[in-house]
């Protein structure tokens, strides 16, 4: 008998795979450099030149820092010029204030006491444009001679001056751009205020920054720092009304007042 025997042998083999992850972390430094430039504006040196005749004394307003404010005592003289026009019969120290910024041409400080002159044009200020350009004026502006006011007084009297000087201001009444015309007074003898007495026709294109027109006695090439003030309308304006009529005006009083506020918006005055 023969006896067969089989064996099985099972082998059993475990792969294990290892998968390793690598993660690159990149960091990028980014450095700013600001510059700050820091431009310091020239002080005023003085004001406007139809106060130079009336013996300043007392004056600190030569040397005056942008927002700071100075002091000048001024006397009224009657010797026929445009000093007649300011209010100071007697030796007064009037204030001046040197504007924020430097943005306007002239280095003068501008007078801001309540009350300062007593010149103005009598009368309405009357004005319509017929031009249908939005950014142009073309019409007739009219005005009346020149209102003294003294102790009260009002009476017409144009022995100080030779004339009207016809200028565009900003928002602070600030010249803008060239004098629209210069009108010489007529001989008037009424006492009586003829508002159409004065009249000059315009056609012009409005400078950027003008709001408004003033009109200022002058007195040979010195024009009165203050006036009457007459807001337009653009007839061809988005703001413009049907027919550009224009008659709001503000007078001389307000005028300075206007200016206080003005320059307060731009910076304190200190």
């Amino acid at each position: 008998t023969t006896t067969t025997t089989t064996t099985t042998t099972t082998t059993t083999t475990t792969t294990t795979t290892t998968t390793t992850t690598t993660t690159t972390t990149t960091t990028t430094t980014t450095t700013t450099t600001t510059t700050t430039t820091t431009t310091t504006a020239s002080p005023c040196s003085g004001y406007d030149a139809a106060f130079s005749t009336m013996s300043p004394t007392d004056d600190d307003c030569a040397d005056v820092a942008r927002g700071g404010t100075c002091s000048v005592t001024l006397t009224s003289t009657d010797s026929n010029d445009l000093t007649e026009c300011v209010n100071a019969d007697a030796a007064t120290a009037f204030q001046f204030y040197c504007p924020w910024n430097d943005a306007y041409a002239s280095d003068d400080s501008f007078i801001v006491s309540k009350l300062s002159f007593r010149c103005q044009t009598c009368g309405d200020i009357t004005f319509e444009d017929e031009d249908e350009d939005g950014g142009e004026l073309e019409g007739t502006l009219s005005w009346g001679p020149n209102l003294k006011t003294t102790s009260g007084a009002s009476v017409i009297d144009e022995s100080m001056l030779d004339g009207y000087a016809v200028q565009w201001v900003d928002s602070c009444f600030v010249g803008v751009n060239t004098t629209i015309a210069q009108v010489p007074k007529h001989d008037v003898q009424s006492t009586c205020c003829n508002d159409m007495e004065y009249s000059v026709e315009i056609e012009e294109e409005i400078p950027a920054d003008a709001v408004a027109i003033k009109i200022s006695p002058y007195k040979g090439s010195v024009i009165l720092p203050a006036g009457r003030i007459l807001y337009f309308t653009d007839n061809g304006g988005t703001m413009g009304t049907a027919n550009g009529a224009s008659q709001a005006e503000v007078g001389v009083v307000t005028y300075i007042l206007s200016i206080v506020a003005c320059v307060a918006t731009s910076g304190a005055v200190n």
